[in-house]
């Protein structure tokens, strides 16, 4: 009679094995074609995003709180908003809640430059080694706003100017001058502030 062994296995490994299982089946059913067309382009390292779900959202704005808190945004500053928006006529009407915040834009598609990082005349400037989890070092040119090659949009107060150009090009509005920081190379300017996807934690 052969003897029972009993396998030990965690919340964790049991979950990561029913993901495995219904990802694989998932596949399974799509078809080859589609499959094909619906694989991301390859690239050299993960490209962090930010998910919010509206659906999900009611507008009670502890978001700006929590976001305030983590980054110290000074007072009258927000790096985090939550848009209200009003649809339908009365008696019918919904009210909807979008968060707006620093998408991280990708850039266009002829040199991935997004529209605040190529306004930015402090950039390029140094040239910077970014390592990938997996080891893998990716070269980049920094400046006073500049784009990681994980896809985050970041800013180094000490190389700006304060001109603020790249606050009047971002599209969604979220960039602003930082009252309590002066700009590093025209002290007699503002410093800019904006959504870091905190990239301290994500470091």
């Amino acid at each position: 009679m052969n003897k029972l062994t009993k396998i030990k296995i965690t919340r964790r490994e049991a979950m990561a094995t029913a993901g495995v299982s219904i990802v694989a089946a998932a596949v399974a059913a799509v078809p080859v074609e589609e499959a094909k067309a619906a694989q991301a382009p390859k690239r050299d390292t993960t490209r962090w995003a930010m998910v919010i779900d509206l659906r999900r959202c009611i507008g009670c704005r502890a978001c700006t709180i929590a976001c305030k808190t983590e980054n110290g945004v000074p007072i009258g500053n927000w790096q985090t908003v939550v848009q209200e928006n009003m649809h339908g006529t009365f008696p019918n009407t919904k009210k909807t809640f979008l968060p707006i915040l620093c998408n991280h834009c990708e850039g266009n598609e002829k040199d991935k430059v997004p529209p605040c990082v190529k306004i930015c005349p402090e950039w390029p400037a140094d040239r910077k080694v970014f390592v990938t989890p997996e080891g893998k070092k990716i070269r980049y040119r920094d400046g006073a706003t500049y784009k990681r090659p994980d896809g985050m949009i970041l800013i180094d107060n000490t190389k700006c100017i304060g001109c603020g150009k790249c606050i009047k090009e971002c599209p969604y509005g979220v960039r602003s001058f930082n009252p309590l920081l002066a700009a590093g190379k025209k002290p007699e300017e503002l410093g800019i502030t904006k959504c870091t996807m905190c990239v301290h934690r994500v470091d």
